[in-house]
């Protein structure tokens, strides 16, 4: 059991699963805005909701992707 714990708690485990997720809702930001996957990236990287993802703190990677994407979204349209 403590082993799982450890897995848990590891900086590159943690760091992988964060990439993971990062080219998830890119992919699903690409889908929904029709733009390249690199470009959705871009999008999602210069957003404030990435900067709310990345800070443990905003809880926010506890979400569904799509949700994270579709808040993207949201403020994009109210940022226009």
């Amino acid at each position: 059991m403590n082993n799982d714990i450890d897995i848990i708690n590891n900086k590159k485990v943690q760091d992988i699963i964060l990439w993971h997720r990062i080219g998830c809702i890119s992919v699903i930001l690409a889908k929904q805005l029709d733009v390249s996957p690199t470009r959705a990236m871009q999008i999602f990287y210069d957003s404030e909701v990435y900067d709310r993802f990345v800070d443990k703190s905003s809880m926010l990677y506890i979400f569904n992707d799509y949700y994270i994407a579709d808040e993207v979204i949201i403020s994009l349209k109210i940022n226009k």
